[in-house]
């Protein structure tokens, strides 16, 4: 299957594509949710707190605006330049969803103690789903970082990507600055957001061709 020619009309008329896009859709919804109520059982466990050479090096710089700038409007750049190929928008958000998953498993098994400097990043999506305060102690690995790895990948033209890589540098060293994260937990996105697109990019292969 071309992913870059099929149309939306033509993508739903197959039940395997149909299926593969609702259940990827529905899924990343639903984890919102879900991410939400775990988030503040985890405020609620005691964790651990990371000696970071790093942040030892600086003070804190609030860099909210900025951050959130740059993440909303790769994410809205990459909505247009993404969601005309249901194939590739579809992989997207199954990908997404993987590393939603992954990220909450991490954080149940590493618990963390944000920084002691720490300025708040206030997302105002991650706020509408708490229910509590902003969620500190989400640390490992970096979900904002990792949201725009996945970006990075699902964009297909080239000069995006080299756009995106520069963004998702941008957006990692600015949660570092602002002690948002520790640095081990920016660096794991590199790992944990690729996996989770190369699993949802298979699995979407697997649904659509067999």
């Amino acid at each position: 299957m071309n992913l870059r020619i099929i149309n939306w009309k033509n993508f739903l008329k197959g039940k395997r594509e149909r299926f593969a896009f609702f259940f990827s859709f529905l899924l990343m919804v639903s984890l919102f949710f879900i991410t939400g109520t775990l988030l503040d059982f985890n405020e609620a466990r005691p964790g651990v707190i990371i000696n970071d050479p790093i942040l030892n090096l600086f003070n804190p710089i609030n860099l909210n605006w900025i951050t959130f700038f740059l993440i909303y409007s790769s994410i809205i750049l990459a909505l247009i330049k993404v969601s005309p190929y249901p194939a590739i928008f579809t992989t997207a958000c199954l990908a997404y969803s993987v590393m939603l998953c992954l990220r909450l498993i991490t954080i149940f098994l590493l618990p963390l103690e944000p920084p002691a400097a720490m300025i708040p990043l206030v997302d105002p999506i991650v706020s509408a789903f708490a229910k509590g305060s902003t969620p500190a102690k989400d640390l490992f690995f970096s979900g904002h970082t990792g949201t725009m790895i996945i970006l990075l990948l699902s964009v297909q033209e080239k000069n995006l990507k080299r756009l995106f890589f520069v963004l998702t540098l941008l957006v990692g060293v600015a949660v570092i600055l602002q002690h948002v994260h520790y640095t081990i937990d920016v660096f794991a996105a590199f790992f944990f957001a690729p996996a989770s697109f190369y699993l949802g990019n298979k699995l979407i292969n697997r649904i659509l061709n067999n």
